[in-house]
């Protein structure tokens, strides 16, 4: 009789030890999980703020979209005639860029028209000419809205025909 009282107390001994490491294992889950958490809502945000990217959620003003209607181009080719179709939208800080943008839209047209057509098919072909001409785009209208109230430059159609 004494054996099995024995047995019955190393069985509850090693239930309770098992009960404490499942316990253990749990709350250091939980806790790994609760610190990555905390790192990437936070440190993430702190990384886009540095790395100058804007994060919707990171407490700024979101980004406005200004649309401009289509850009209809000749090209600048010798031998075949070619047209490029562009449709810009920028991506402006705030209404009150908007609000310029509207007031100065025919002057804005005119410069990035005046620039389309000196463009050939071997600049605009390549990512690396789109990029610049993006780029270009972005200069232009930034000396014509001051303060530059454009941030960004979007090409939401591009076609070369």
């Amino acid at each position: 009789m004494a054996e099995g009282v024995e047995e019955k107390s190393q069985g509850g001994k090693g239930g309770k030890r098992s009960k404490l490491i499942i316990i253990i294992a749990v709350s250091l889950l939980v806790i790994f999980l609760a610190a990555s958490f905390a790192y990437y809502k936070f440190a993430g945000e702190n990384e886009a703020e540095a790395g100058g990217e804007k994060q919707p959620h990171a407490g700024k003003e979101p980004e406005v979209v200004y649309p401009l209607e289509p850009f209809v181009v000749n090209i600048n080719e010798k031998e075949d005639i070619r047209y490029l179709k562009v449709k810009v939208e920028f991506g402006i800080k705030s209404e009150k860029a908007k609000e310029m943008l509207e007031a100065r839209k025919a002057p804005l047209r005119d410069a990035i028209l005046v620039l389309l057509t000196t463009k050939t098919y071997a600049d605009v072909q390549e990512l690396s000419g789109k990029s610049k001409l993006r780029d270009e785009i972005l200069s232009a209208a930034n000396r014509i809205i001051p303060e530059g109230g454009v941030a960004k430059v979007y090409f939401t159609d591009f076609v070369i025909q």
